[in-house]
């Protein structure tokens, strides 16, 4: 009978021991019985001590069964946990290992990390006057929590430093530096709105009630003396002595050779100077005498400098019916003693503030999303304020109010670090044709093409421009001719291509600086030029010109000559 018993738990222990997935609740419960002390009789511990030993015998000979050993870790579970998935089995006396062992990624992530000034892409003057950054996950950090006010933030080309004005509840503004790694805050000068230069120089504008006007002082970023100066160090803002002159805004070119800031009585302009001769010049639109003004200067990171463009105030201080964004040219001054402008980008009916309550920055390389955040983008773009909200505005399209959650932002600034970089090496220059006409022969409508290169991808409007610009000195001397020249300069105003037409957009004022265009052979030879420095691309096969919107306008310029 013994023999029998022996044989059949034999072979069911083998035939089930590979499938034993024991419950550690089960288990739980069976130590607990076995463990629990019994008070049994004298014959019956005699019998079951014989089965016993009789079954250990056996079972010491069974090959290769499996040995389960109680784990406390699992077994000591509270009662009203839920089982856990049976974790995969060991090799023959091994202990059962937790799963979050054997598979790492089982455990939650831990939480985000909280973002850090050094995270921030973008930076704006909440209406508390505090700064408040942006990360490029749309995270919002808080740079500055003053009672104070702090205003006109810019980082330096490394994007390692925030310089700010701090205006407090009494007393003289300030100049701050912030390390936005954490190293602290540093002050620099009495002054306001500073700028930084690619070289590393400091600017400030500093009041000067004994000049009657405020002055603008220069430094180097890396001095321990931030008051120390280059030469005189200092000159004044406006181009004329005056009271009640204000100034703001203050920028520096790319070459850190020339500077930019707003100034003026009532309202505000836009001012330059060279630093080697430090005399300010207003750089005034054509349309100045309509009220127009440029203000709030940023320099790009292709080298250029654009400003936003107010137009048209009755009277000085009125606020501007519309705004444009606009690239000036300082060293193209006409004859009118006004500056040559490009229009970029129309502003909405919606931006309105004086000039002196808007603010432009550079936003080269980056672009927002749809979550509130930045990403890595090719072109130019900019961030615009009007006290009221936060504009996105990309060249060659429409601008976009961003939700930021901050009202009346007073001012921004972008990281060039967090900027520029993503996007990558400049693109190379793509070489294009400009047509001019033939300075001999009898053909009205003779070209030639000169070449330049264009550093941007734009290139008919590259091209464009470049012909109203007129030919250079040397290819006038190789047999370039033109009307066009100084007189024109800045005078596209758009440029779009759609189903393979071209239509661009040119100034009226035209009309005025190249009045002779009627005649019958300046007429052939002014088409001629437009027409074969916009069709020389494969994507145009023809061009539509207009004044200020107008087809019509500017055939009856032409004397009435079809464009066809």
């Amino acid at each position: 009978m013994a023999s029998d018993f022996e044989q059949r738990l034999r072979a069911a222990l083998r035939a089930q021991a590979g499938e034993v997935e024991p419950d550690p609740r089960t288990w739980r419960r069976v130590r607990d019985r076995i463990e629990r002390p019994r008070v049994l009789g004298a014959v019956a511990v005699t019998g079951i001590t014989a089965i016993v030993t009789a079954l250990v015998v056996t079972l010491t000979g069974l090959p290769d069964l499996p040995r389960v050993r109680f784990d406390d870790r699992v077994a000591e579970q509270p009662s009203g946990a839920g089982s856990p998935s049976p974790a995969p089995p060991g090799p023959p006396g091994t202990d059962v290992a937790p799963t979050d062992e054997l598979d790492p990624s089982s455990k939650e992530p831990g939480p985000a990390p909280e973002p850090t000034p050094a995270d921030a892409v973008a930076v704006v003057v909440s209406d508390e006057g505090n700064l408040v950054g942006f990360t490029t996950s749309g995270a919002r950090v808080v740079l500055t929590d003053t009672a104070d006010t702090d205003t006109a933030p810019v980082f330096t080309p490394d994007g390692a430093r925030l310089l700010f004005e701090r205006r407090p509840l009494d007393g003289p503004s300030v100049i701050y530096e912030l390390d936005v790694s954490g190293g602290g805050l540093v002050e620099r000068a009495e002054g306001t709105s500073p700028a930084v230069s690619a070289a590393g120089d400091l600017g400030w504008i500093v009041d000067a009630p004994r000049e009657a006007q405020p002055q603008i002082q220069l430094s180097s970023l890396a001095s321990d003396d931030a008051g120390s100066t280059y030469g005189d160090g200092m000159f004044g803002v406006f181009d004329e002595s005056a009271e009640r002159v204000t100034a703001a805004q203050l920028s520096f070119d790319r070459a850190g050779e020339r500077v930019f800031w707003d100034a003026g009585l009532d309202g505000r302009r836009l001012f330059t100077a060279e630093l080697n001769d430090p005399q300010p010049r207003p750089l005034d639109p054509a349309d100045r005498d309509d009220g127009a003004r440029l203000a709030a200067s940023a320099v790009g990171a292709d080298g250029a400098v654009y400003a936003l463009h107010g137009c048209c105030a009755v009277d000085d201080g009125d606020v501007p019916t519309r705004y444009k964004v606009k690239r000036v040219d300082p060293t193209a001054v006409r004859e009118d003693q006004t500056v040559a402008t490009t229009p970029l980008v129309d502003l909405p009916s919606e931006f309105r503030a004086p000039v002196e309550g808007v603010d432009l920055a550079m936003a080269h390389g980056l672009e927002p999303t749809a979550g509130g955040g930045w990403r890595a983008a090719d072109g130019l773009g900019w961030l615009a304020t009007d006290n009221t909200a936060v504009w996105w505005v990309p060249d060659g399209g429409e601008a976009v109010r961003l939700d930021l959650g901050v009202q009346q932002p007073e001012a921004v600034a972008v990281n060039p670090a967090a900027a520029t970089p993503t996007v990558g090496a400049a693109p190379s220059p793509v070489p294009v044709r400009v047509f001019f006409a033939t300075a001999a022969g009898e053909d009205c409508g003779g070209v030639e093409p000169v070449t330049r290169q264009s550093p941007t991808t734009g290139v008919l409007r590259f091209a464009l421009e470049a012909l109203l610009a007129g030919p250079t000195a040397e290819e006038r001397e190789a047999g370039a001719d033109s009307l066009f020249g100084d007189a024109t300069l800045g005078a596209v105003h758009s440029v779009t291509i759609e189903d393979g037409t071209a239509r661009i957009d040119l100034s009226a004022e035209l009309r005025e600086r190249l009045p002779d265009a009627s005649t019958a052979c300046a007429s052939a030879s002014v088409l001629a030029q437009l027409q074969a420095t916009a069709e020389q691309f494969g994507a145009v096969d023809r061009s539509v010109f207009a004044l200020d919107g107008s087809e019509q306008a500017f055939t009856d310029w032409l004397g009435g000559r079809a464009q066809d």
